[in-house]
C-alpha cells in the first residue's frame, strides 16, 4: 500500500476520512502514525537517506472501489495518534496501538513473561480456566484428556509450535518445521504431513534431516550476505530413504499475535483489496484464497495458514489439532468413519473446542517499540517508499459485526491476508504446470516480528526457516516483491539499519 497511499495524498485530508465511524480523525501525524508513502521533504543526493522513489503506473482509476478503500486506510494510518491513554504503564497513542484498544498487551522487560498473553483485563474470562489449560497442556505428559493424543503425531501440544506463549522462551529449542506431504498417493498413506513423533515403543513415520546450503551476494554498495536454502531429506520410520516420498514443502508455525482481530475483518474489505489481475498497473495481484468452510458448506475468504487455506479460527484450530496433534474434531473426524461421522465421537468434543478457540481469539498483539526513535522513523519512511506496504498493509480496520472488544477496532497487522506470487526460489514443488499456488503464499502479518527476534533468535522466518533474520528474509522476496528486494539490495549501510529499526519496532 506504500505507493497508492502517495497518490491520495490530496484525498487523505478529505473532513470525511476524519469522521469514519464518529471516531475523530484530525491532529497533528506523530512518530507513530504511519505516513502512507509520503515523500520526506528534501533533496535527492549523495547524502540524502531517501532512495529513488519506486516507479508508480497510471490506471488506479480502473479500479475505483479498491482505489477509495486504499485511501480511506490510508487516512485512518495518517488520522491516527491525536489523543493518548495510558494501559499496563505504557503510554498508547489512540488509533496507534498495534491490536487496536483491547488486544494491545504491554512489552515487559522481564523475558519470563511470554510475549504471546491475553491482556490482564481479559485473563480470567477468555475460554476460561478449561481453555487456557486446553492451550497450555502437554497432551503426552499430562492430558486434559485421556488416551487422546493419536499414536503417530508431530507435535504434543500447543506450546510445542508456538514458543511465544511459553515463558523463558528463548531458552527453549526452536521447533522444527513440519513435513507438508504434496504428493497425493503419501497423503493417502501418511496423511496431510509426515508425524515426526510417536506414543513411547513406537517409532516415527519419519524424520526430518535438513542440511542447508548457502550461497553469497552482495548489496550496491558492496556490504556481503549470505542466504541459505534448505536440502530436505526425510528418513522414514521403516527404514525407507526418501525416494519412496514425492516432494514435500516446510511449514513452520506462525506466531498466534492476534489471530481474533485478523479473523474479524470482514471478507468484503479482503474481496475489494484484491487485484488478482493487477487492474491498478501497480505490480501487485494479490487474490483471495476462496476455500470451503466446513461448518457451512460455503465458500469463504482464507486467511490463516501460509497459504490462507483455512477461513476462520475454529477451522485452523481444528485442523491443526487434526494435523500435529492427531486429535479428531467434528470438523475433522476419524478418516475411518467415512461418511458417517456420527459413528464416530470426536476425540476432542465441540465444547472444549469452542473454549480453546475462545481462548486463542483474545490472545494479544505486543505494544511497539521506541516508535519515536529518529531512526525508526526514517526507517519507517523507507518501508514506505520502497513499497514493502503493497502487500504488508499496515492498517485496517475489523468489522463491525465482530464481537464486542474485537469490532470497530483500528489495528496495524501489516498485512493484506492475500496470496501473492513470491516467486520461484521460495516455491513448494509443484505438482504440475497448472500448480500457480506452488508459488503463491499468504502475507505474512509483521506486527511482533521483532520481538519475536530478540526473544527467539534461534526461530527462523518465512514458510521453511529458512530466514536467520529480517534482512535474510527481504532477500528471498521474489516474484512481485522483486522489485521492492532490489530497491532494498540498493540501499547503503545506515538506510538497510533505518530499515531494520522500524522492523524490529513492530
Amino acid at each position: 500500500m506504500g505507493n497508492d497511499c502517495g497518490a491520495f495524498s490530496a484525498s487523505l485530508r478529505a473532513p470525511a476520512v476524519r469522521g469514519l465511524a464518529g471516531r475523530p480523525r484530525g491532529g497533528h501525524r506523530s512518530g507513530p502514525a504511519a505516513r502512507c508513502g509520503r515523500h520526506r521533504p528534501g533533496r535527492a543526493g549523495p547524502t540524502s537517506d531517501r532512495p529513488v522513489p519506486a516507479p508508480r503506473r497510471a490506471g488506479s482509476g480502473r479500479h475505483p472501489v479498491r482505489a477509495a478503500l486504499l485511501a480511506l486506510l490510508c487516512g485512518l494510518a495518517d488520522g491516527a495518534g491525536a489523543a493518548a491513554d495510558s494501559r499496563g504503564g505504557v503510554a498508547v497513542q489512540a488509533g496507534t496501538a498495534p491490536g487496536g484498544t483491547l488486544l494491545t498487551v504491554a512489552v515487559l522487560p522481564d523475558e519470563q513473561t511470554p510475549l504471546l498473553r491475553l491482556p490482564p483485563t481479559l485473563s480470567a474470562a477468555a475460554g476460561g480456566r478449561r481453555g487456557q489449560r486446553l492451550f497450555a497442556a502437554d497432551w503426552l505428559r499430562d492430558p486434559p484428556r485421556p488416551a487422546v493424543l493419536d499414536p503417530d503425531f508431530d507435535r504434543a501440544g500447543c506450546l510445542a509450535c508456538h514458543r511465544e506463549g511459553l515463558a523463558g522462551a528463548a531458552a527453549a529449542p526452536a521447533p522444527e518445521p513440519i513435513v507438508r506431504l504434496l504428493r497425493v498417493a503419501d497423503r493417502a498413506r501418511f496423511g496431510g504431513q509426515l508425524s515426526s513423533a510417536a506414543l513411547p515403543g513406537r517409532p516415527p513415520q519419519g524424520r526430518l534431516v535438513l542440511p542447508w546450503e548457502e550461497h553469497g551476494g552482495q548489496f550496491a554498495d558492496g556490504t556481503p550476505y549470505r542466504l541459505r536454502r534448505p536440502l530436505i531429506s526425510v528418513r522414514l520410520g521403516d527404514g525407507d530413504d526418501d525416494g519412496a516420498l514425492g516432494p514435500v514443502g516446510l511449514r513452520m508455525p506462525p506466531a498466534l499475535f492476534g489471530w481474533g482481530l485478523l479473523e474479524a475483518v470482514d471478507e468484503t474489505v479482503l474481496n475489494t483489496l484484491a487485484d488478482p489481475d493487477d487492474r491498478d498497473g501497480n505490480g501487485i495481484s494479490g487474490r483471495v484464497n476462496r476455500v470451503p468452510d466446513l461448518t457451512t458448506g460455503r465458500p469463504r475468504a482464507g486467511r490463516f495458514g501460509w497459504k490462507a487455506e483455512q477461513p476462520s479460527l475454529l477451522q485452523q484450530t481444528a485442523a491443526a489439532l487434526h494435523n500435529d496433534m492427531g486429535i479428531t474434531t467434528s470438523l475433522f473426524p476419524d478418516p475411518a468413519c467415512g461418511a458417517s461421522r456420527a459413528a464416530c465421537l470426536p476425540e476432542l468434543g465441540d465444547a472444549d473446542l469452542a473454549l480453546l478457540v475462545e481462548h486463542q481469539r483474545w490472545l494479544g498483539v505486543p505494544e511497539r517499540r521506541r516508535p519515536e526513535a529518529p531512526q525508526v522513523l526514517r526507517g519507517q519512511t523507507l518501508f514506505d517508499e520502497i513499497g514493502c506496504g503493497a502487500c504488508h498493509l499496515r492498517v485496517v480496520m475489523t468489522g463491525r459485526d465482530a464481537a464486542p472488544g474485537l469490532a470497530d477496532q483500528i489495528i496495524w497487522p501489516y498485512s493484506d491476508l492475500l496470496l501473492h506470487d513470491l516467486g520461484a526460489d521460495l516455491a513448494d514443488p509443484a505438482s504440475g504446470p497448472a500448480d500457480t499456488m506452488a508459488r503463491e503464499w499468504r502475507t505474512a502479518p509483521l506486527w511482533g516480528i521483532g520481538l519475536l527476534q530478540e526473544r527467539l533468535p534461534a526461530r527462523g522466518l518465512l514458510h521453511d526457516g529458512r530466514a536467520r533474520n529480517l534482512l535474510e528474509a527481504i532477500l528471498w522476496h521474489g516474484g512481485e516483491a522483486a522489485p521492492a528486494r532490489d530497491r532494498v539490495k540498493a540501499l547503503d549501510r545506515t538506510r538497510r539499519a533505518a530499515l531494520l529499526a522500524f522492523l524490529e519496532s513492530l
